[in-house]
């Protein structure tokens, strides 16, 4: 959940009710927030963090939430002098490949690869290099 920074009264899940919340049309937050009652849901057709940003600035929405790598890199570049996260325990967020049919080989080479990866810290570097959290 991304606030303005001044904004005290949103510090968890439950604070959202009754509030306006902008997510990403589409993404892992709409879907998450479409479950739960009570929140109005501004679902933004753009993928850019910084048109949540915009609606959040302009007071169309009084919350934000997407998931921490994607709005990790303005936290970085800009600070928390405006916005801040509070990062919502509740939420997971999971990733997976898709694989053509066509190509069952693929599935099976990247099912193999994956144990090794894992052992050897590949995907812990990727994790960190993109900004990825368990």
């Amino acid at each position: 959940i991304v606030t303005k920074a001044d904004d005290t009264t949103i510090q968890s899940l439950d604070d959202l009710i009754g509030k306006t919340v902008s997510v990403n049309l589409g993404y892992t937050a709409d879907t998450f927030l479409s479950e739960r009652p009570g929140i109005i849901i501004n679902r933004i057709p753009s993928a850019l963090i910084s048109q949540a940003i915009l609606e959040l600035q302009s007071k169309r929405s009084d919350a934000f939430v997407a998931s921490k790598s994607s709005v990790a890199p303005y936290f970085n570049q800009y600070g928390t002098k405006y916005l801040r996260m509070i990062p919502l325990q509740v939420a997971q967020e999971i990733y997976a490949f898709a694989v053509s049919l066509h190509h069952p080989e693929l599935k099976e080479q990247i099912e193999q690869a994956l144990p090794s990866m894992h052992q050897d810290g590949t995907l812990t570097h990727l994790k960190k290099t993109w900004n990825l959290h368990d």
